[in-house]
């Protein structure tokens, strides 16, 4: 079933997704149209290899063009193009297959038509097949091709199939594809009643080309209908888009294949981009992006445009030459508004942002002309607002900005009433608004009669005859014509009107194109007016006065070259040619491409030079009236010793190569680099750690001697765990706390805090773990050191110190005594007769690893060593150490000071932390 598609076909291709968007366009005599329409990219439900299994390949209605397959040739399977099995061309076929010989088989057949397919197989390759008529139709016929593609200058273009092997013909013998021409000039095909005629051109690249052809003869052939694949009305199937057969032989036709990025991109104004449904305009960027772009998605919402959101650019203008001067624009005459739109120009639809009153009263920029009347007024007719030219008793023409008033009225704008509608005996004097009163009848309503003498249509007299100054009737003003009709009306007694086609003084002299009789006929033709006093044609815009009848004719068309259309020119009142392409002159036959460039027979385009993109080229400048095309030799691959390609070439960039990136200091390598990507490095992160201990006091008597004992307290801890960690600083307080600072060195992304800057993050929960492993085994410490200070004591605590008060955890312990276990908040006892005050206990310390002489041998909750005089030392405590001596102790979070990732370190990773406190008592902690 065939289907004629404009504005559906529009909406329907507007929903696709397609990267690619397809165009025809036709530019000649009778215009510009452009048509979008999809390629056909599958097998229609009534091809033969659907219905049919040949060469053992079935396929179903939609499934994809293979590039390579198999088709029959003499009964015979042999290899095929897709543009050979699309085609189906059968060449001496076995009937059984329902295969028509001598003729195509892809599944449609219209009586005399042309059917124009452009067919993109599987591999992405585009073919351009063509079939006339139908086979056994009693007719044949005759037709004349061309095309003239300079983008195809650098493919191998073939004609796949001949449906005659000796057509089709041209000058030299058999049509061949001119490679250096891109061309291939008039192609004659003709074809008897018995079969169909057509061919196949193969080779096309479905992207970024143009590809220009022209018939010039189309006997036998009444229709053109350009196939266009899967709409929402026919999917999986072909719709046929109708094309007119004199448009066709008036015009060059143009198909662009363009991905949407690049159709879209070249409408530049927001009313041309929304008023395409493949398009949105993005006030953001002020750009023209496809419908399926993701790009789309960072413009914010609210500046998206569409076809039903009106452009801001355009409501911002609020008279029509602003309006009509910015592309994309629509000037509304009736509400006085600029509206965002486009003329159709398949159909001449108007199209517009918002719905109008009336679509002819719409002035885009490129129409001939948009001449508003007069006579603008708004009112109101049951409860709706009502607004118009010519004083709403009239229409408005734009091209000449003339009002035509409707029965009844006149003047310029329509603005004035014949009096009580000339009481039935006279009519309306269109440009005056004046009752012309027929014979016998008078007054302002033509209501008295008055002079009815000469008015028997028997009377030779044909005067009419008024009443003049003196009551009398000796005033002749108009004659009667047929129905007793007067051709003029005297006023106020003294002034003779007359009627359209009248003119002279009396009114009784006919104009041009008026019989003098009976008042019938076209007043100058249709193409002017009547000079009321020299009864002479006055013609309108590109008509002239015909010296034989004085009537008014049309100009004669120049003889405009290359498709250019005669128009008529409303500047200068006379014919002229409109120019395609880069088309110049009075009659379109110059050439203004750039040097020695020529222009495109078909379709006026600049042939600039076509870059060998097979042979490593590439497109540096694009062709422009400024110049040819530049092209650059594509450099050749990177040194990947030392370099990555950091961008591939394409037809419009070379290749970038960049040298892999070092890493620095700080930094480690986190990915060998590629033939496609740089070294990665990561740069590490310092992480300030404070630490801060705080000295409690109290006070230990055994028997008459006191001593002094240091509580350690966690106050701040801020830390992240590191891969390496080293204390850096270490000081006493004047109150006796402690305060450590530590560096932590991790690795990290760049750009993260570098060696010797402080960070503090938060404690999250492997932090709080890591406190309280850090309390429990301070706890277990304790107590077994107080225990081995108490074996044999008599202790006794004269002053509880303080209870520690941890801001992560607060733990209460009420026994009396240490044997019974410490726990945090507990306060440590100790008991000596005698105890110097360089001497001071030695402790472990659960966080951190104090000169581990050994990082092989770390022991976990190390005990605690005590100093004691040698006469206070129970046999079974350690041996002595020096005063001062710092005793050994590992760290249960990190293992200090080893090289070893097993020996103990968080994760695997092992580092080291040196701390060194000094106090005033030269105590060693």
């Amino acid at each position: 079933m065939l289907t004629v598609l404009s504005a559906a076909l529009f909406a329907a291709l507007g929903e696709s997704n397609d990267k690619l968007c397809f165009d025809i366009e036709l530019q000649g005599t009778k215009g510009t149209k452009s048509y979008p329409f999809s390629p056909v990219r599958g097998f229609p439900p009534n091809h033969a290899l659907v219905k049919n299994k040949i060469c053992e390949f079935q396929a179903k209605a939609g499934d994809p063009i293979p590039h390579r397959g198999q088709w029959l040739r003499l009964n015979k399977c042999e290899a095929a193009t897709s543009s050979q099995m699309f085609y189906a061309y059968g060449k001496g076929s076995n009937s059984r297959y329902g295969i028509q010989s001598s003729s195509t088989n892809s599944g449609v057949f219209v009586k005399d038509a042309a059917l124009l397919y452009f067919v993109v197989d599987d591999a992405d390759e585009m073919t351009f097949a063509v079939s006339f008529d139908i086979p056994g139709d009693d007719t044949g016929g005759k037709v004349v091709l061309s095309v003239e593609a300079n983008d195809l200058r650098r493919n191998n273009i073939t004609f796949d199939v001949r449906d005659d092997e000796n057509e089709p013909v041209c000058s030299y013998g058999l049509c061949q594809w001119d490679q250096s021409a891109s061309a291939v000039e008039d192609m004659t095909f003709e074809w008897a009643d018995c079969c169909t005629d057509g061919f196949a051109l193969a080779g096309i690249p479905d992207q970024g080309v143009q590809f220009p052809f022209k018939f010039t003869i189309a006997d036998g052939i009444d229709k053109f209908l350009l196939a266009t694949w899967d709409t929402k009305e026919n999917p999986k199937n072909v719709s046929f888009i109708t094309l007119s057969k004199d448009e066709v032989l008036s015009s060059g036709m143009t198909v662009r294949a363009l991905s949407c990025s690049q159709m879209c991109s070249s409408k530049k104004t927001c009313g041309t981009c929304s008023q395409d449904p493949r398009c949105s305009w993005c006030g953001d960027t002020k750009s023209c992006l496809p419908i399926s772009s993701e790009d789309l998605g960072l413009c914010n919402k609210n500046s998206v445009v569409t076809d039903k959101i009106c452009c801001q650019d355009c409501t911002a203008l609020t008279t029509q030459s602003s309006c009509l001067n910015k592309g994309g624009c629509a000037w509304d005459t009736l509400s006085r508004t600029c509206l965002s739109g486009i003329r159709n120009l398949a159909d001449d639809e108007v199209l517009t942002c918002r719905s109008v009153d009336d679509t002819n009263m719409v002035c885009f920029a490129d129409d001939a002309q948009c001449n508003v009347c007069g006579g603008y007024t708004e009112a109101s007719n049951g409860g709706e607002s009502v607004k118009g030219y010519c004083s709403l008793q009239g229409t408005c023409d734009l091209d000449t900005g003339r009002c035509t008033c409707f029965d009844g009225y006149g003047g310029q704008n329509c603005e004035k009433a014949c009096e009580n509608n000339c009481s039935g005996n006279g009519q309306c004097d269109k440009d005056s608004g004046e009752c012309v009163c027929d014979c016998g009848y008078g007054g302002n309503d033509c209501s008295k009669k008055t002079c009815s003498d000469n008015c028997d249509a028997n009377n030779k007299d044909t005067r009419c005859l008024h009443l003049g100054v003196d009551d009398t009737c000796s005033i002749t003003c108009g004659r009667r014509v047929s129905q007793n009709k007067c051709t003029g009306n005297l006023q106020q007694k003294t002034n003779c009107q007359c009627l359209p086609g009248w003119w002279g003084p009396e009114c009784i002299s006919s104009c041009p194109g008026v019989n003098k009789n009976n008042g019938l006929g076209s007043v100058c033709g249709g193409l002017g007016t009547c000079n009321k006093t020299s009864g002479s044609c006055i013609c309108a815009a590109c008509n002239i006065i015909n010296q034989k009848t004085g009537i008014c004719q049309p100009m004669p068309d120049p003889k405009c070259k290359n498709f250019g259309q005669p128009i008529c020119s409303l500047k200068t009142g006379a014919k002229e040619c409109k120019c395609i392409g880069n088309w110049g002159g009075p009659l379109c036959d110059v050439c203004q491409c750039p040097g020695s460039i020529k222009c495109n027979k078909i379709n006026g385009e600049c042939d600039y030079t076509v870059c060998d993109y097979a042979n490593n080229e590439y497109q540096l400048k694009a062709g422009s009236l400024a110049g040819d095309t530049e092209c650059r030799q594509i450099r050749d691959d990177c040194d990947f010793s030392k370099e990555y390609e950091a961008s591939e070439p394409t037809r419009t960039s070379d290749r970038i190569c960049q040298s892999f990136s070092a890493c620095e200091n700080f930094e480690f390598l986190v990915q060998e680099p590629t033939r496609s990507t740089d070294r990665i490095c990561a740069s590490t992160t310092t992480i300030t750690s404070t630490t801060t201990m705080t000295t409690k006091t109290m006070t230990v008597t055994t028997g008459t001697q006191s001593s002094q004992t240091n509580t350690l307290v966690v106050n701040e801890v801020t830390s992240a765990p590191p891969t390496s960690v080293k204390a850096s600083s270490a000081s006493v307080g004047v109150d006796g706390s402690t305060t450590t600072t530590t560096t932590n060195t991790v690795p990290g992304v760049k750009g993260a805090t570098k060696n010797g800057d402080k960070k503090k993050s938060g404690c999250n929960g492997g932090c709080v773990a890591g406190i309280l492993i850090f309390l429990l085994l301070l706890l277990i410490i304790l107590v077994l050191g107080v225990r081995r200070y108490q074996r044999g004591k008599d202790v006794k605590v004269i002053e509880q110190p303080p209870a520690f008060e941890n801001p992560l955890h607060q733990y209460e312990d009420t026994r009396a005594t240490p044997e019974e276990g410490l726990q945090n908040n507990d306060t440590v006892a100790t008991s000596s007769e005698q105890k110097p005050e360089s001497q001071i206990e030695s402790f472990a310390n659960p966080m951190y690893d104090v000169k581990a002489p050994d990082h092989d041998h770390v022991e976990h909750n190390m005990p605690i060593s005590i100093s004691l005089p040698e006469e206070e030392r129970d046999v079974e405590d350690e041996p002595s150490k020096d005063d001062n001596e710092v005793v050994a102790f590992s760290n249960p979070v990190y293992d200090a000071d080893s090289d070893n990732e097993d020996s103990g370190g968080a994760n695997g990773v092992s580092g080291y932390m040196e701390v060194e406190a000094e106090n005033p008592d030269g105590y060693g902690l």
